[in-house]
């Protein structure tokens, strides 16, 4: 929270208005185009139609925090960021591909778990069924199942809404997770 508000304060003097639908974006006109930036924790993307720009904006970042830790910087028509990979290489247009952040999930999910059979969609009739029998899982399966509900979290709210239902009720289950969750 302090490097959010620390990093809302120096846009904002830099020239910046913060976005009033969401807090994680800001904007200002350069040269007579909007330069957007937006981010999440010290992850920022920056867009404006002048590449120039970009550099004068990435300059102040170093200048402002290179002291603090190394400002990197990537450029191109397709970036990974925060699990998705953005592809802007058709002109007006942006895809956004999660398939490498869904295909790592599952891996290091079934690193340490055993499933049980196959089912075609999130929703089974005993999804919201908790069998208070079933045993707590052990403390490593246990983190790898939060683990993964918070990164299923994610990812729901990024591109997958239909594995919303489950999501939730996984959240739910987080702290006393059993083999049957």
């Amino acid at each position: 929270m302090l490097f959010y508000k620390k990093l809302v304060k120096d846009l904002q003097h830099y020239g910046f208005e913060l976005n009033q639908h969401d807090p994680c974006v800001a904007n200002k006109i350069v040269k007579g185009k909007q330069m957007t930036i937006s981010w999440h924790v010290d992850d920022l993307k920056v867009s404006h139609v002048n590449p120039n720009e970009i550099d004068h904006f990435l300059k102040w970042v170093r200048e402002t925090y290179g002291s603090v830790a190394e400002v990197k910087s990537t450029r191109g028509k397709i970036h990974d960021y925060l699990g998705m990979k953005l592809d802007f290489s058709i002109d007006g247009r942006v895809t956004i591909d999660m398939n490498d952040y869904v295909t790592t999930m599952i891996e290091n999910f079934l690193k340490d778990v055993l499933l049980k059979g196959k089912v075609a969609s999130p929703w089974t009739d005993n999804l919201f069924k908790v069998d208070q029998k079933s045993k707590l899982l052990d403390k490593s399966k246990l983190e790898q199942f939060h683990t993964t509900t918070a990164q299923a979290l994610f990812l729901c709210k990024r591109g997958r809404p239909d594995i919303s239902l489950p999501v939730a009720f996984f959240t739910t289950r987080v702290k006393a997770s059993m083999e049957e969750d």
